[in-house]
């Protein structure tokens, strides 16, 4: 048996307190006329009483005796929720004693009678509408009658019976467990219907059948057919474990245990025992045949036909010759295979030849050579390296000389002491001798010691460097000045951003937004372009948000408040648990102890 819908809400009512709630104006009710604010008797865990204008009432002794009355319901309880009463105008009714062990429900709209002993599974319950009837006795017996002539009923743990004359089903179990009939969980199960039918027992032995096919199991036995009219029949026997066969319109496969196989398709047949014999005929697509086989697979093995051959005696020796190909190893010395596009040969560890059909890769030693049909790679590892693609150069020489000339510009280095470096699109070049550098160009001029001091111009700006200071200052107006590690400035483009160690500094872009931090994350402010604003002080602990009427902030663990709009806001101390002060556009509510004190109704 289940609670009633108003017994529920009555429990979730006397355990959050908020008994005035009750109060407050049903939907679709006539809207009241303005009066001054009701006053209710509340001492909640002790006493409640209040009364409704519409005829509602409630009395409550201690959290376990409870009285509600309004012109439709009335409800008693005593030892809230085991025992009580609850009735309704519409004549539904219900009586319970120690719930939801024993009780008893009578409801006239549903055409329902339930009655429950000792928990809701031992009972009964009789319904009728206009779809079903159902009579159970739980839980030995059930009967089910639907509107379309389907009869369904069980008597447990004995038989389940089912019969659907619309479609010339039925189905019978033996042997079923409480609530499984239908479900086919039993020891044994017969099904009909007019293209199909079958039985099983305890889901192992069985046997089906319809127009697409069927099965039989009855281990070691299995059997499994299926028709399709297309491809053709098709179907699985097997003598668990010692025999299988899988047959289909276009090929056949048999199996048996330890070894043996035999495979047939319109292209191939082939025969083994595994894995001491093996032996194949195929028809390929060009109409050539193939014949082969091996005895102690894969050690010895051979194949025949027209324009091909093959033999081997593995690990020490293979070879195989087609039309097309030509492969021979010998493992781990020799290996070699030759095809339209390909040339591959390797002598280990001596010598390896890849031809392919748009590059060549060898490798003789430590001398190694890949071309290809617009670049070229060659060199003595690790000694040299030397590459050409269109349109670059790139010479290595370990350790200290590198040459790259490309549509960039040209870079020629003897790492560390000298270097040179020139733009093609500028025209600037770059030098360096050991810590000086130097730039020259159209436009360009600069020099320093590296990392000490350096001062430059060029197409995109002035440069300069002094030890821990750094200024540039862009052609288009940016600018940046920094000293390292200590602070970062930057300007231009209505953007500005300082940024000062430990962790402290402020950044405006020109859509409004602002941002200042204090020893982050101890302290940060942000403001967008929209007007609103977000304080944090130590992150997630204190926080300040505004946006439009809405603002929200909050100190954890002691305070909290957030107000929506001019007549509605929450203000709550230590989450709620010391006080709180709840502002809608209806009511004030006040709770100290998260006992609540004082409701008023806003005057309107």
């Amino acid at each position: 048996m289940t609670p009633s819908l108003s017994g529920m809400a009555l429990a979730a009512l006397l355990a959050s307190g908020a008994a005035d709630s009750i109060g407050t104006r049903a939907a679709g009710e006539p809207a009241e006329s303005p009066r001054a604010a009701s006053h209710d008797v509340l001492a909640w865990p002790f006493f409640v009483k209040w009364d409704g204008d519409d005829g509602r009432s409630l009395r409550m002794i201690g959290p376990v005796t409870g009285r509600f009355r309004s012109p439709r319901t009335r409800a008693d309880y005593l030892a809230f929720p085991f025992t009580g009463a609850f009735e309704q105008s519409d004549g539904r009714r219900e009586r319970w004693l120690l719930w939801p062990f024993t009780g008893a429900i009578r409801d006239p709209r549903r055409n329902l009678t339930e009655v429950s002993l000792a928990t809701p599974l031992v009972g009964f319950t009789r319904r009728r509408d206009g779809r079903v009837t159902i009579e159970r006795w739980s839980p030995v017996w059930t009967d089910r009658r639907f509107e379309n002539g389907t009869h369904a009923w069980q008597l447990t743990p004995l038989a389940y019976r089912r019969t659907e004359p619309g479609r010339g089903f039925s189905t019978t179990e033996l042997g079923v467990l409480p609530g499984m009939g239908g479900g086919g969980f039993a020891a044994f199960r017969t099904w009909s219907a007019p293209d199909a039918g079958g039985w099983n027992a305890a889901l192992v032995y069985g046997q089906h059948h319809d127009p697409r096919g069927g099965w039989t199991s009855l281990p070691p036995y299995v059997s499994t057919s299926w028709r399709d009219p297309v491809r053709g029949d098709s179907r699985f026997d097997a003598l668990l474990p010692v025999f299988a066969r899988w047959q289909r319109p276009e090929r056949d496969l048999a199996i048996a245990l330890p070894g043996w196989w035999r495979y047939r398709t319109a292209r191939l047949r082939s025969t083994g025992a595994w894995p001491f014999y093996a032996s194949f005929r195929e028809v390929r697509d060009d109409s050539t045949r193939h014949e082969g086989g091996s005895i102690v697979w894969p050690f010895v093995s051979w194949g025949r036909g027209e324009r091909y051959s093959a033999f081997g005696v593995l690990p020490l020796y293979y070879r195989l010759e087609d039309e097309r190909t030509r492969f021979t190893t010998v493992p781990p010395l020799y290996f070699a295979l030759r095809r339209p596009g390909l040339d591959a040969r390797m002598i280990t560890p001596l010598h390896v030849r890849w031809r392919g059909a748009r590059d060549t890769v060898e490798w003789v030693g430590p001398w190694y050579r890949h071309a290809g049909v617009d670049r070229r790679t060659v060199g003595v590892f690790p000694l040299y390296d030397e590459r050409h693609a269109p349109g670059m150069h790139e010479r290595w020489v370990f350790p200290s000389w590198y040459s790259r000339r490309d549509s960039l510009g040209e870079r020629r280095m003897l790492v560390p002491f000298w270097g040179r470096i020139t733009e093609s699109r500028t025209g600037n070049v770059t030098r360096f001798h050991g810590p000086l550098v130097t730039l020259h160009g159209p436009r360009a001029h600069g020099h320093g010691i590296v990392p000490l001091w350096y001062s430059g111009v060029d197409s995109a700006g002035r440069t300069t460097w002094v030890g821990p200071w750094f200024q540039r200052d862009a052609a288009n107006g940016h600018r940046t000045r920094a000293l390292l590690p200590i602070a970062w400035y930057e300007n231009g483009a209505g953007r500005s951003e300082l940024h000062l160690l430990p962790l402290s500094g402020y950044l405006r872009r020109p859509d409004g937004y602002r941002r200042t931090y204090v020893l982050w994350p101890v302290y940060s402010k942000t403001r967008q372009g929209d007007g609103s604003t977000r304080t944090r002080v130590l992150h997630l602990l204190g926080r300040d948000e505004r946006s439009g009427e809405r603002h929200r902030n909050w100190l954890q663990p002691l305070w909290y408040f957030d107000r929506t709009d001019a007549r509605t806001s929450y203000f709550a101390l230590l989450g709620g648990l010391l006080a709180s002060r709840e502002r809608t556009s209806e009511h004030v509510k006040w709770r100290v102890l998260l006992v609540p004190v004082r409701t008023t109704r806003a005057v309107k």
